[in-house]
């Protein structure tokens, strides 16, 4: 909230009543926002690609754009599978509308990082959805790959990075995009440790992690602040299969300066397939 709201001397509340009734109403609002934010809890389920466009359409139809939002992100699922000598393949999906023409300038590009010495060329495929329905499909002609040393870099890796531009990108089109990242050799033998983030600088609306590995694998995952995920683990033959699952997650507030809060900012999983947290 901007501004600064000054009362009258005439005013017959006392200043303590009154911050305590202006903190209920805005508790109210916000519990408002976050209840119609948090209605469509399932908009969008299944592999990618599944759902026909319209499907897509009428599902985020039913979420609307939270103020000051650049983009609104409808799905996410991180996807991790395992082989018994620790090569892992990484799917990531999303689905996400933009809603301004900033963020059709920060949302309109896929980047993919990769080591050729452990990793496969990743896999990159996406579709947008225009206003009017209108498909325009990633061609992969216009997929580049380069080297992932960034300005200012003085350290030269075999490290790459496969980037595309989206195709069509405008305020309003949903994108459905996927990635696949899959080693050909594991990175680290003796396991190592990951982690992903259920939160964005937008509204997110739904979240999936899901881990396949063999139940001889080691493995340890801690949750972080996400009180109401919905967490299933169980062995099925040989394999473990791990997901969670977590609906609504409000914008991260982000500062140019580092400001106390006393809220916990590190929402997500962090888990591991090493014999100890300590390799």
């Amino acid at each position: 909230m901007g501004g600064n709201i000054r009362f009258g001397k005439r005013s017959n509340m006392s200043s303590g009543l009154l911050r305590s009734w202006l903190t209920a109403i805005f508790l109210s609002c916000i519990a408002s926002i976050v209840a119609l934010a948090q209605s469509p809890d399932r908009p969008i389920i299944g592999p990618a690609f599944s759902a026909s466009p319209a499907e897509i359409q009428a599902a985020a139809a039913k979420i609307q754009a939270e103020p000051f939002t650049e983009a609104t992100v409808f799905f996410e699922q991180d996807a991790f599978t395992f082989d018994a000598d620790g090569r892992m393949t990484y799917r990531h999906t999303l689905i996400f509308r933009m809603e301004t023409q900033e963020g059709v300038k920060n949302w309109s590009e896929i980047r993919v990082g990769w080591s050729p010495w452990h990793q496969e060329i990743p896999e990159i495929r996406a579709r947008v959805i225009a206003p009017d329905g209108k498909v325009s499909t990633l061609d992969p002609k216009t997929i580049t790959d380069g080297p992932a040393r960034e300005d200012g870099e003085d350290t030269y890796t075999d490290a790459r990075v496969r980037k595309v531009p989206l195709p069509a990108a405008a305020v309003g089109s949903i994108v459905e995009q996927e990635t696949v990242s899959a080693d050909k050799e594991p990175f680290f033998a003796g396991g190592i440790g990951y982690g992903n983030s259920f939160s964005w600088n937008v509204p997110f609306h739904r979240g999936e992690l899901r881990i396949d590995l063999p139940k001889t694998v080691n493995f340890r995952i801690k949750v972080m602040a996400l009180p109401d995920a919905k967490i299933k683990d169980e062995v099925v033959g040989d394999m473990r299969h791990y997901s969670l699952e977590q609906g609504y997650v409000p914008a991260r507030a982000e500062s140019d300066i580092p400001l106390p809060t006393h809220n916990f900012l590190g929402r997500g999983t962090r888990f591991s397939t090493g014999e100890s947290w300590g390799r």
